[in-house]
């Protein structure tokens, strides 16, 4: 399985399988409670950050010295704020719009449903709301139908994309490329995906 970071027309293929992959999805609402037990709930922005890392690429190895020059070429470009996106799986790219989706219902209608398969895991996204959907069947060139009802609204506009692609922004300026000098250098990404389109 090959991962793909994608920016400005370019693509990165990172062939070695991470060694550390953890997506954290923190919760999208803050409860207050006051001293006469009144509750108050609050919807935040619902961040989701990604942690992922690979290890041992050798400084003497063409192909990884080529790598770490595209990435740190990358890496310039991603810490100015420009678009870039990661896909854990250079084959999983799905990243469309919503038109249709509401709570309680098990059919999602969107821009378009290609490369969505029957039986894989996709994630409905808004600012508020991450949710993470099995399909059932590829009903049309715009829908979709979902193993389980959904738990929320989600407005037009907002993203249905591959489990594990992001379109992504750095939280950090600092280097992801951790030199091992002279022999080798490892790579710690770790980004929140990027919700300013929503």
């Amino acid at each position: 399985m090959t991962a793909r970071i994608s920016y400005n027309g370019k693509t990165i293929d990172i062939t070695q399988i991470p060694y550390r992959l953890k997506p954290d999805y923190p919760g999208a609402a803050l409860v207050n409670r006051s001293a006469s037990r009144l509750v108050e709930t609050l919807n935040v922005a619902s961040d989701v950050l990604i942690a992922i890392a690979w290890r041992n690429f050798r400084n003497s190895n063409a192909a990884d010295a080529t790598l770490k020059r595209q990435l740190q070429q990358w890496f310039e470009w991603a810490r100015c704020g420009n678009a870039w996106s990661l896909a854990r799986d250079a084959a999983e790219t799905v990243n469309t719009i919503i038109t249709t989706a509401t709570a309680g219902s098990a059919t999602v209608d969107m821009m378009s449903t290609a490369g969505v398969d029957a039986g894989a895991l996709y994630v409905l996204r808004s600012l508020t709301h991450v949710e993470l959907v099995k399909i059932l069947s590829v009903d049309s060139s715009t829908r979709v139908t979902l193993v389980e009802t959904l738990n929320f609204d989600f407005a037009t506009g907002d993203r249905f994309r591959s489990e594990q692609f992001w379109p992504a922004r750095l939280v950090s300026n600092q280097n992801p490329i951790v030199e091992h000098p002279p022999a080798w250098y490892d790579l710690e990404l770790t980004f929140a995906e990027d919700v300013n389109s929503l």
